[in-house]
């Protein structure tokens, strides 16, 4: 019968450090010791670890002191020798030196060594985990240990629906992928057309986004690529539209309509994070906070894409910024979503179709420097093309390489 392993971890406020290990290592037991300044923190990781496909014992350790090396060191071996020696009798202790201040691990560093226990050290920058006791060594930390189910999940997020995940989505999405492409393509040459597309858009649907006046007059006769975009989309099934009454334009659905409306690029975003290789992708996600249940508050994304346990949220935009509120707004809000929901390895990107930077009353105002201001990275007009690269780069290394100054 193999030696049971027992994980202490010290309970912080960013769990994914600690989890990782867990994830990778699979301990019979994990013990959390717990500070008074982490006691609302440990109860959502508890049931976090309760819930693991092998079913860890979890226990709690209160009264981990915060500070004074002597007594973080006297509780440590109090806690160590006493309790878990006799409670886990002849099982193998690990320290995760992860979490916690470094004066919390620093004393406990030296119980454990003193003992001849191990420590590790979970190295996410380099994928790794480190091993610092008597038989040190680097192991490379699995890359599928997170789906974003779970990434979200450790943060304290619920996902809640992605439809994404509806199959009849999933054929319609699929059957237009290569006018989505198209559209992407053409971003450039089709900015004063995708303006009009978005007001007869906005003219068919209420308030809520729901079509109400199917039938719709353009602006004036299209031309050129406003033709080609007419008439794959009257191909597809979206619109009825023909040469006779060519400013005549009928959206023949809410589907239909909600794509031709933006959803287009969040459905390329889709596309190209799935056909990129990246683990896990959803598109039009609804999530909400643990910590809120009762408010039931939903939060949306329109991309959420989830590789080497990372997190990247993707919001999508085809219209100017304004049409959604002040730039300040659109991007304070992305920035405290991604905050919340993306904890310690997520990042947020903002695609629009449109250029984000303009000039107002004779001042140039740049929407994307605020952007980059907020750690959000933008991609707009031209610069939309850049996502398919940048993209790949993330899935290598976990961050975009920032190229705007």
């Amino acid at each position: 019968m193999s030696m049971s392993t027992v994980h202490i971890c010290i309970v912080t406020g960013q769990p994914l450090a600690n989890l990782l290990p867990i994830l990778q290592l699979r301990p019979t037991a994990v013990v959390l010791l717990v500070s008074e300044r982490m006691h609302d923190e440990v109860e959502p990781f508890q049931r976090l670890l309760q819930g693991l496909d092998w079913q860890p014992r979890v226990k709690a350790v209160n009264g981990l002191p915060d500070a004074g090396v002597a007594g973080i060191r006297a509780w440590g071996e109090r806690v160590l020798l006493e309790e878990l020696a006799e409670e886990f009798d002849n099982a193998e202790f690990l320290l995760n030196a992860t979490g916690g201040n470094k004066l919390m691990v620093m004393a406990l560093a030296e119980v454990f060594r003193e003992l001849g226990e191990q420590l590790v050290y979970c190295d996410t920058t380099h994928g790794a985990l480190e091993y610092l006791g008597p038989d040190s060594d680097t192991t490379a930390l699995h890359a599928d240990l997170l789906d974003i189910d779970s990434y979200l999940k450790a943060n304290r997020i619920t996902l809640r629906s992605s439809k994404s995940d509806d199959e009849d989505w999933q054929e319609r999405a699929g059957r237009r992928k290569s006018f989505t492409k198209w559209l992407a393509n053409k971003v450039d040459k089709l900015q004063p057309i995708l303006g009009m597309l978005n007001k007869v858009c906005h003219q068919a649907g209420d308030s809520n986004g729901l079509l109400q006046q199917p039938r719709q007059q353009l602006q004036r006769i299209p031309r050129a690529e406003f033709v080609a975009l007419l008439k794959q989309a009257a191909e597809l099934g979206l619109i009825e539209w023909d040469d006779a009454s060519p400013e005549q334009i009928e959206f023949c659905d809410q589907d239909a309509l909600d794509y031709l409306h933006g959803g287009w690029l969040e459905e390329w975003a889709y596309w190209t994070a799935r056909d990129a290789g990246a683990r896990d992708v959803r598109l039009g996600c609804q999530f909400t906070d643990d910590g809120q249940r009762k408010r039931d508050v939903r939060n949306e994304m329109d991309v959420l894409v989830c590789h080497n346990n990372r997190l990247l949220l993707i919001e999508c935009k085809t219209g100017n910024l304004r049409k959604y509120g002040s730039d300040s707004e659109v991007i304070y809000k992305l920035n405290s979503i991604a905050a919340r929901t993306g904890g310690l390895f997520g990042e947020a990107w903002l695609l629009a179709a449109q250029h984000l930077d303009r000039e107002r009353n004779g001042r140039s105002v740049s929407a994307s420097g605020r952007a980059l201001a907020s750690n959000i990275t933008p991609f707009d007009g031209e610069r939309l093309k850049e996502f398919s690269a940048q993209l790949r780069v993330w899935l290598a290394a976990g961050t975009a390489i920032n190229n705007r100054s």
